[in-house]
Protein backbone atom coordinates (compact mmCIF):
# COMPACT_ATOMS: atom_id res chain seq x y z
CA UNK A 1 0.00 0.00 0.00
CA UNK A 2 1.54 3.40 -1.06
CA UNK A 3 2.20 6.63 1.11
CA UNK A 4 -0.96 8.65 -0.66
CA UNK A 5 -3.56 5.37 -0.05
CA UNK A 6 -3.05 5.05 3.47
CA UNK A 7 -3.37 8.69 3.50
CA UNK A 8 -7.02 8.27 2.15
CA UNK A 9 -7.80 5.75 4.36
CA UNK A 10 -6.75 7.22 7.16
CA UNK A 11 -8.47 10.85 6.04
CA UNK A 12 -11.53 8.65 5.05
CA UNK A 13 -11.58 6.77 8.38
CA UNK A 14 -11.58 10.48 10.26
CA UNK A 15 -14.54 11.76 8.18
CA UNK A 16 -16.60 8.41 9.56
CA UNK A 17 -15.41 8.92 12.78
CA UNK A 18 -16.59 12.96 12.95
CA UNK A 19 -19.41 11.71 11.49
CA UNK A 20 -20.15 9.20 13.46
CA UNK A 21 -20.14 12.13 16.54
CA UNK A 22 -21.77 14.18 14.58
CA UNK A 23 -24.63 12.17 14.25
CA UNK A 24 -24.28 10.88 17.72
CA UNK A 25 -24.74 14.62 18.84
CA UNK A 26 -27.60 15.62 16.12
CA UNK A 27 -29.74 12.43 17.87
CA UNK A 28 -29.19 13.44 21.59
CA UNK A 29 -29.88 17.36 20.64
CA UNK A 30 -32.81 16.88 18.49
CA UNK A 31 -34.51 13.49 19.15
CA UNK A 32 -35.36 13.16 22.33
CA UNK A 33 -36.67 9.06 21.40
CA UNK A 34 -33.23 8.67 22.84
CA UNK A 35 -32.51 8.25 26.63
CA UNK A 36 -29.91 10.57 25.73
CA UNK A 37 -32.00 12.95 24.28
CA UNK A 38 -34.85 13.04 26.78
CA UNK A 39 -32.03 13.50 29.35
CA UNK A 40 -30.57 16.15 27.47
CA UNK A 41 -33.73 18.08 27.30
CA UNK A 42 -34.47 17.66 30.38
CA UNK A 43 -31.18 18.44 32.17
CA UNK A 44 -31.50 22.12 29.27
CA UNK A 45 -35.06 23.10 30.78
CA UNK A 46 -33.85 22.90 34.52
CA UNK A 47 -31.07 25.09 33.79
CA UNK A 48 -33.09 27.57 31.80
CA UNK A 49 -35.77 27.32 34.74
CA UNK A 50 -33.06 27.86 37.71
CA UNK A 51 -31.34 30.78 35.88
CA UNK A 52 -34.63 32.33 35.60
CA UNK A 53 -35.26 32.25 38.87
CA UNK A 54 -31.50 33.29 40.11
CA UNK A 55 -32.20 36.04 37.72
CA UNK A 56 -35.90 37.00 39.63
CA UNK A 57 -34.71 36.52 42.88
CA UNK A 58 -31.41 39.07 42.04
CA UNK A 59 -33.39 41.04 40.50
CA UNK A 60 -36.72 41.36 43.18
CA UNK A 61 -33.86 41.48 46.34
CA UNK A 62 -32.04 44.78 44.38
CA UNK A 63 -34.90 46.49 43.56
CA UNK A 64 -36.61 45.71 47.33
CA UNK A 65 -33.09 46.94 48.91
CA UNK A 66 -33.93 50.36 46.68
CA UNK A 67 -37.82 50.52 47.93
CA UNK A 68 -37.28 49.49 51.54
CA UNK A 69 -35.15 51.55 53.57
CA UNK A 70 -32.46 49.80 56.17
CA UNK A 71 -34.97 50.70 58.97
CA UNK A 72 -36.98 48.74 57.28
CA UNK A 73 -34.51 45.53 57.90
CA UNK A 74 -33.24 45.49 54.17
CA UNK A 75 -29.52 46.49 55.53
CA UNK A 76 -27.86 45.11 52.45
CA UNK A 77 -28.49 43.57 49.01
CA UNK A 78 -27.90 39.71 50.29
CA UNK A 79 -30.19 40.90 53.36
CA UNK A 80 -32.89 41.77 50.29
CA UNK A 81 -32.02 38.27 48.38
CA UNK A 82 -32.47 36.36 51.40
CA UNK A 83 -36.20 37.66 51.54
CA UNK A 84 -36.78 36.78 48.30
CA UNK A 85 -35.65 33.55 48.15
CA UNK A 86 -37.48 32.52 51.07
CA UNK A 87 -40.94 34.77 50.12
CA UNK A 88 -40.49 33.32 46.27
CA UNK A 89 -40.12 29.40 47.90
CA UNK A 90 -43.61 30.19 49.96
CA UNK A 91 -41.27 29.78 53.10
CA UNK A 92 -42.09 32.89 54.54
CA UNK A 93 -40.25 32.82 58.03
CA UNK A 94 -41.65 36.54 59.01
CA UNK A 95 -38.19 37.44 60.57
CA UNK A 96 -38.14 40.25 57.93
CA UNK A 97 -41.35 41.72 56.21
CA UNK A 98 -41.71 45.10 53.90
CA UNK A 99 -43.29 48.24 55.34
CA UNK A 100 -43.68 50.32 52.54
CA UNK A 101 -46.88 49.96 50.52
CA UNK A 102 -44.46 49.49 46.96
CA UNK A 103 -42.76 46.74 48.90
CA UNK A 104 -45.99 45.43 50.32
CA UNK A 105 -46.97 44.99 46.32
CA UNK A 106 -44.24 43.51 45.17
CA UNK A 107 -44.22 41.06 48.38
CA UNK A 108 -47.35 39.88 46.88
CA UNK A 109 -46.32 39.49 43.05
CA UNK A 110 -43.53 37.05 44.23
CA UNK A 111 -45.52 35.11 46.55
CA UNK A 112 -47.77 34.32 43.53
CA UNK A 113 -44.79 33.80 41.71
CA UNK A 114 -43.78 31.24 44.36
CA UNK A 115 -46.62 29.43 43.33
CA UNK A 116 -46.39 29.39 39.92
CA UNK A 117 -42.79 28.95 39.58
CA UNK A 118 -42.35 26.10 42.42
CA UNK A 119 -45.58 24.79 44.44
CA UNK A 120 -47.82 24.24 40.79
CA UNK A 121 -45.40 22.83 38.44
CA UNK A 122 -44.01 20.61 41.75
CA UNK A 123 -47.54 18.85 41.88
CA UNK A 124 -47.69 18.24 37.82
CA UNK A 125 -44.69 16.78 37.20
CA UNK A 126 -45.68 14.26 40.61
CA UNK A 127 -48.52 13.62 38.65
CA UNK A 128 -46.89 12.81 35.48
CA UNK A 129 -44.33 10.82 36.90
CA UNK A 130 -47.21 8.94 38.45
CA UNK A 131 -48.46 8.11 35.32
CA UNK A 132 -45.46 7.61 33.38
CA UNK A 133 -44.82 4.76 36.39
CA UNK A 134 -48.04 3.43 35.63
CA UNK A 135 -49.85 3.87 38.78
CA UNK A 136 -52.92 5.23 37.08
CA UNK A 137 -53.59 2.66 34.64
CA UNK A 138 -57.47 1.32 35.15
CA UNK A 139 -59.27 -1.24 32.83
CA UNK A 140 -62.65 -0.82 32.21
CA UNK A 141 -64.09 -4.41 33.42
CA UNK A 142 -67.52 -4.00 34.62
CA UNK A 143 -67.79 -5.59 38.17
CA UNK A 144 -70.71 -8.25 38.01
CA UNK A 145 -71.15 -8.05 41.49
CA UNK A 146 -71.67 -4.31 42.44
CA UNK A 147 -71.15 -2.77 38.68
CA UNK A 148 -67.92 -0.60 39.12
CA UNK A 149 -65.85 -0.43 36.56
CA UNK A 150 -62.73 1.81 37.60
CA UNK A 151 -60.32 -1.27 38.71
CA UNK A 152 -56.78 -1.17 37.92
CA UNK A 153 -54.72 -3.25 35.25
CA UNK A 154 -53.50 -6.02 37.05
CA UNK A 155 -56.96 -6.40 39.77
CA UNK A 156 -58.62 -9.51 39.94
CA UNK A 157 -60.94 -8.51 42.61
CA UNK A 158 -63.37 -5.78 42.75
CA UNK A 159 -61.98 -3.11 44.55
CA UNK A 160 -65.33 -1.50 46.06
CA UNK A 161 -67.21 -4.80 46.91
CA UNK A 162 -64.64 -7.90 46.14
CA UNK A 163 -66.57 -9.87 43.76
CA UNK A 164 -63.89 -11.59 41.36
CA UNK A 165 -63.35 -10.15 38.02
Amino acid sequence: MSTAQREMVKQSVEQKRESNWQNVLYDVIFKADTVAGKSFDITVIVIIVLSVITVIINTVGSIMYIVESPDNGFTNIPQSIYWAVVTLTTVGYGDLAPETNIGKAIAMVIMVMGYGILAVPTGIVTAEITKAMGHNKVTSNVCEGCGYRWHDDDAHYCKHCGNTL
